[in-house]
């Protein structure tokens, strides 16, 4: 690994870059696939974890693919309430959005 791969760390990791839309790919990411900020923001907006993007970014983390992420600006993260106690909700309940933001962030710099 050289000074310029350091940041991408090792390719096992499959780290991930997040880019605005209009600047270019770093150079260690320049062979990986580039996810345009459209389908970041229709995996977004969807909060469908059967959504095509969503799918696609799910797959490119399981199968730790390093790719370049387009984003424009990333939802805030604010406290959400399940309305119920903790023990009384569904095991697969999950906060909007909260799994777009897994992937798109979760091992990405």
């Amino acid at each position: 690994m050289n000074a310029d791969d350091a940041s991408r760390g090792p390719e096992v990791l499959g780290r991930s870059v997040l880019v605005n839309p209009d600047q270019p790919t770093p150079t260690p990411w320049a062979n990986c696939r580039r996810i345009p900020v459209g389908a970041v923001r229709a995996a977004i907006e969807a909060n469908d974890p059967r959504h095509e993007s969503l799918i696609d970014l799910h797959r490119a983390w399981t199968r730790r693919e390093p790719l370049v992420i387009e984003v424009d600006a990333l939802p805030r993260r604010t406290p959400v309430s399940a309305g119920d106690a903790f023990w009384q909700l569904h095991p697969g309940t999950e906060p909007d959005g909260d799994r777009a933001m897994f992937f798109l962030t979760a091992n990405s710099i």
